[in-house]
């Protein structure tokens, strides 16, 4: 009952405030993987602007295999397929570098 009656004030005290909210942090990277031998796989906190996260010169791989042949969008436009002709190494480090990719709010995600 304790814990019904907080929860109750809490709404209680935030019903009427306009206040909006605004977005001002870039997306984030929450984590890439391999998904397939040759595509990497980049899931975002949050959605991305399409025109920019499927731009293939906004994402560089450092293991000359360079930017993707192709960029593809989904998951609510938070995760992002990158797709290169070559099959990726095996067992080596990569670098993937992200530039220049905006929110839905125009925040972007510089390097």
């Amino acid at each position: 009952m304790k814990h019904t009656f907080i929860i109750y004030i809490l709404m209680f005290c935030c019903i009427g405030q306009s206040k909006a909210l605004t977005d001002t942090l870039p997306p984030q990277v929450d984590t890439a993987f391999i998904s397939s031998v040759n595509t990497i796989d980049v899931l975002y906190s949050e959605a991305l602007d399409s025109a920019d996260a499927v731009n293939t010169g906004h994402y560089y791989l450092n293991d000359s295999l360079g930017p993707p042949s192709y960029v593809s969008l989904s998951g609510g436009n938070r995760r992002v397929h990158l797709v290169y002709d070559s099959p990726l190494p095996e067992r080596v480090n990569m670098e993937l570098m992200v530039s220049a990719i905006r929110d839905l709010t125009g925040n972007v995600k510089q390097l």
